[in-house]
């Protein structure tokens, strides 16, 4: 059996991390990283592979038969080298990975291991990531990303905003309330969503959704995640998730939580499937304070789609 390592030694504070004490900052980046080895292994679909925690420390591990890590080891230093076949699947759990280990500020051991061999691949982990962007044959469906980038200037008679994100440079279209609100973070860093599209001469265009810098719920992690799951899932099933995620919102009384996950379905480009599935299991709470004006929006939406009432 070979398998990769993912160690918390310390805490930001130079504290030892274990089990038997971890802090919240700890658990939460266990939990996340964790999710995004689950990932990584579903994606493979290889029934060896267990993912698991080592008994008594913070170590994150991913196992299985020799040749199925040497592959997923092959496809994680295809990320790192920004080789032109990696799989954007891989960049974004790994991204999802890198930010835990290196935003938390913990000291880290990240170890592959195969036949004997124990190589640190820690320095892959200070490198860029990038996805790979397929620029022809791409239909205008629903497409949400997850941007974590440096605002460089905003404003202009058509409102935009400039960030720079892995060294890679995009034009968010905005509206001037939102230009206002990202302001705040000129020269600073910050996370947020937007809907892409393939405009002319094959150039992707994208428009200001959501922001995700509150200091509560990770949103854009769990969003990010959720929509990277999405994306793979076909007719019902899609529904079906979407159902499911709503549900656990209203299950909870998350009002606002929610309102935040159907803002993101507020493009003409969503399937009108989708827009009923979330007005039908909201319509309880259609006069609820957090959701009445957006759930009124989704029906607008589905009219303007189909040119036909709702009910």
């Amino acid at each position: 059996m070979s398998k990769i390592e993912i160690i918390i030694d310390k805490e930001h504070n130079g504290t030892d991390v274990s089990l038997s004490g971890l802090s919240v900052n700890s658990t939460n980046a266990l939990i996340e990283i964790l999710s995004a080895l689950r990932n990584i292994a579903v994606h493979e679909g290889k029934p060896d592979i267990k993912i698991g925690l080592v008994e008594g420390s913070a170590c994150a591990v991913l196992e299985g038969e020799s040749e199925t890590i040497e592959d997923i080891h092959a496809s994680i230093m295809k990320v790192v080298r920004n080789d032109p076949t990696r799989d954007n699947f891989y960049v974004d759990n790994l991204q999802a990975i890198k930010e835990q280990i290196n935003d938390r500020g913990f000291e880290v051991k990240v170890r592959y291991l195969n036949n004997g061999n124990d190589t640190s691949l820690r320095d892959a982990f200070n490198v860029p990531f990038r996805k790979k962007r397929i620029r022809y044959n791409i239909e205008n469906n629903f497409n949400i990303e997850f941007f974590h980038g440096k605002l460089q200037s905003n404003g202009g008679d058509n409102p935009n905003f400039h960030i720079i994100s892995d060294f890679d440079k995009y034009v968010i279209s905005c509206t001037e309330r939102q230009a206002q609100i990202v302001s705040q973070f000129l020269y600073k860093e910050f996370r947020f969503s937007a809907w892409a599209k393939m405009g002319p001469n094959n150039k992707m265009q994208y428009q200001y959704c959501d922001i995700y810098e509150s200091n509560g719920r990770d949103f854009f992690n769990e969003f990010k995640r959720f929509f990277s799951e999405l994306s793979r899932l076909d007719g019902t099933e899609a529904i079906k998730k979407i159902h499911y995620k709503l549900k656990e919102f209203y299950s909870n009384n998350e009002f606002a939580e929610a309102r935040k996950f159907i803002r993101i379905f507020l493009n003409d480009t969503v399937e009108v499937s989708a827009l009923m599935a979330i007005l039908i299991i909201s319509k309880r709470f259609k006069n609820h304070p957090d959701l009445e004006e957006l759930l009124i929006k989704v029906e607008e939406l589905i009219v303007s789609k189909t040119k036909k009432p709702v009910y």
